[in-house]
């Protein structure tokens, strides 16, 4: 896993993959509870780590995505790929960021007190991801909401917003509506135009986002 998080250079797909499945890593490891550890990954490791994700994080990017993400592709690329790439290194990597930016604030809150701009690349975070709105693409739509669902969930996103809802309401808001809308599929799934998606599929969505919002 890496230590401190950069752009990839050259930033070309492979290298995009790699750092984006190491922030899956970093998240996965947290939620498993197997980092921080006294050998592999300290505690000052996550510090470190913390601080970088903090410090790389990016600025406005065009009128669709604004400051508060961490965008894995160059503008040039940005500009003329396809949207599921888009979502590939640009939205998931962020979301995926933010989380480990949450889930040590929660479970590790001397990292946090300890970092400047903490706090506010937090905020910065959640109002990238408010702006994109779940956006998913194509048919593989509603697996990349149950993806990024699930990312939020193992970050303590929800728990984290749902119990500070007046630090950024419309995060909040954007969850509870996505939360009536999944119902919706869920009493007439041919209505959302998904053809493929079952009744189960529907209630893993809905199943962590009850857990935290009620309607």
């Amino acid at each position: 896993m890496i230590k401190y998080f950069k752009y990839p250079e050259p930033d070309s797909i492979s290298n995009m993959v790699m750092i984006r499945r190491n922030l899956n890593q970093i998240l996965d490891a947290l939620y498993k509870k197997e980092i921080p550890n006294s050998t592999e990954f300290t505690i000052e490791d996550l510090q470190y780590f913390c601080s970088s994700l903090i410090k790389n994080q990016k600025k406005r990017l065009n009128q669709y995505f604004p400051a508060g993400s961490w965008c894995l592709m160059n503008k040039e690329l940005l500009n003329t790929a396809p949207s599921d790439a888009r979502f590939d290194f640009v939205d998931l990597p962020s979301y995926v960021a933010l989380s480990i930016l949450v889930f040590i604030k929660i479970n590790y809150p001397k990292i946090a007190y300890s970092l400047d701009n903490y706090d506010c690349a937090i905020l910065k975070g959640l109002q990238f991801s408010t702006a994109r709105k779940l956006h998913g693409h194509g048919f593989d739509i509603t697996d990349n909401q149950e993806e990024i669902i699930e990312v939020f969930y193992k970050g303590e996103v929800l728990k984290y917003t749902a119990k500070n809802s007046k630090i950024y309401p419309e995060f909040n808001e954007m969850l509870k509506n996505h939360l009536i809308y999944l119902k919706n599929c869920l009493r007439n799934p041919r209505s959302a135009g998904f053809y493929t998606f079952s009744a189960e599929d529907y209630q893993r969505m809905i199943k962590p986002l009850e857990k935290f919002y009620k309607l």
